[in-house]
């Protein structure tokens, strides 16, 4: 955790202004995944696909870049499914006498649908299979260990991979099989010949975070090409995909965009989000009435991206004559959200903040009662005429008027991800006041706690 920090503390931002068009998004049903026990999001070079299954029919969505929704009726109960490129797979035992197992292929493009049969794979561990270009891939058990039984799609055995320890997951990212073993090494195939391409801890729970990508239960990214992690999210199973050179993930309702030197970029939606797929800028998110949205990386905004539009909103509402005439706020502070107001330096007190206002003004601490002395905190509301805004310092992240360790401290843990802030926490740590809240926050708040008297 400290070596954590101190990269942080030590890094510097370069913030990156993204140019692209912004194109409003649209609203879509997938209404036949809610017949669905449960939900599988993936995303690779082809597109965005949310799929599940139900008894004999498998249900398969494309929300990017096109908007399909396609099922498929096999002869058997579907044990288990897999999305391949652009191919839905359900898998099925055709008849237990025969030890015959079936593949069916959806195309979510084309709408093309087909068969292919398996003898002998009766004894499929844990259902796991997988199918990429002209080979299927199932593990079976051995002797000693389990392994990896690669057949054409005639049908027929083609080689037997194994190990030194036993498989532990088999995968299809991106149109290509992995099988990770016990021990939590990753192998790639190609064909009938494998090679590894990463390690995790042993027995570790992934899932598909993207072309490319896995996601652990501890929310690490890793890459599939060199094993290396890409950065470490709030792990929430289907809503973790990384994309454009950056991650998606979701907390409830917001979808947020993280990027490396870049600040961090969301929208909040009007009801919690299930899933997320992500395909060449563009995110899907499907909620739990599985509706989803099409959306463009373009209509996440940043903090100071929402600030910006306020400030146009209160100047736009001023020219209209919509705000308050008699409300005067000094130059030196900002209203944000038309209820806040920001830029109030640390150990202001009362008596200071009064003479800024050409107007009376009474200002109430937390528990509603009226001030005259003593310094202003976080938290506290002024009142001017008709209007009440509630007062943010500088900084004073814990409410008490100043910048002092504790406030340094509740700043770090937030940046490490071990807290979270509410809207006041937010706007008192954006010591910049850029409308971002990071570690060039921290570094300022650590000098002038240190400089204060």
């Amino acid at each position: 955790m400290m070596k954590r920090f101190l990269c942080l503390l030590l890094s510097s931002l370069i913030i990156f202004l993204a140019s692209v068009d912004v194109v409003a998004f649209s609203n879509y049903s997938a209404y036949d995944l809610e017949k669905c026990n449960s939900l599988t999001a993936n995303s690779n070079s082809y597109g965005g696909f949310v799929y599940g299954f139900s008894r004999k029919t498998l249900y398969s969505s494309m929300l990017l870049p096109n908007h399909n929704n396609r099922y498929v009726n096999v002869p058997y109960n579907i044990i288990s499914s897999c999305q391949s490129g652009e191919l839905s797979c359900a898998m099925y035992i055709c008849n237990n006498r025969t030890f015959r197992y079936g593949i069916t292929t959806m195309n979510m493009n084309s709408g093309e649908i087909l068969d292919y049969t398996f003898d002998g794979v009766n004894d499929a561990l844990n259902k796991m299979f997988s199918l990429s270009g002209s080979y299927a891939y199932f593990v079976r058990l051995d002797k000693a260990y389990s392994y990896v039984a690669v057949y054409g799609l005639d049908g027929k055995l083609k080689k037997k991979c194994s190990f030194s320890t036993s498989i532990y997951l088999l995968f299809n990212n991106n149109s290509i099989t992995y099988a990770m073993l016990y021990d939590g090494r990753i192998y790639r195939f190609s064909g009938t010949s494998y090679t590894q391409v990463a390690k995790l801890d042993k027995c570790v729970n992934i899932f598909d975070a993207g072309a490319g990508y896995i996601c652990t239960e501890s929310g690490e990214i890793v890459s599939l090409e060199n094993g290396e992690t890409l950065e470490t999210v709030s792990y929430s199973k289907n809503c973790v995909v990384a994309d454009s050179g950056g991650t998606y993930s979701v907390s409830n309702n917001r979808l947020m965009f993280s990027q490396k030197n870049v600040s961090d970029r969301f929208i909040e939606l009007s009801s919690p989000i299930r899933c997320i797929v992500a395909h060449n800028g563009r995110v899907a998110t499907l909620n739990f009435d599985c509706d989803y949205n099409d959306i463009s990386k373009s209509e996440l905004k940043s903090n100071y991206d929402q600030y910006i539009s306020s400030i146009q909103g209160n100047n736009s509402n001023s020219r209209n004559g919509n705000q308050n005439s008699n409300t005067q706020i000094p130059n030196e502070y900002r209203v944000e959200q038309g209820k806040y107001i920001v830029g109030v330096a640390p150990s202001t007190s009362v008596k200071e903040f009064k003479k800024k206002f050409s107007d009376d003004v009474t200002i109430y601490n937390n528990d509603g009662n009226i001030v005259s002395s003593g310094n202003i905190r976080t938290g506290y509301t002024v009142s001017i005429y008709d209007d009440s805004y509630i007062i943010i310092i500088i900084g004073d992240v814990t409410g008490e008027g100043n910048v002092k360790s504790n406030d340094i401290n509740m700043l770090m843990s937030y940046l490490v991800g071990s807290v979270n802030f509410n809207d006041l926490q937010m706007l008192s740590a954006d010591y910049d006041c850029n409308g971002v809240v990071d570690n060039r926050d921290l570094v300022i708040m650590a000098r002038y706690s240190s400089s204060a008297p």
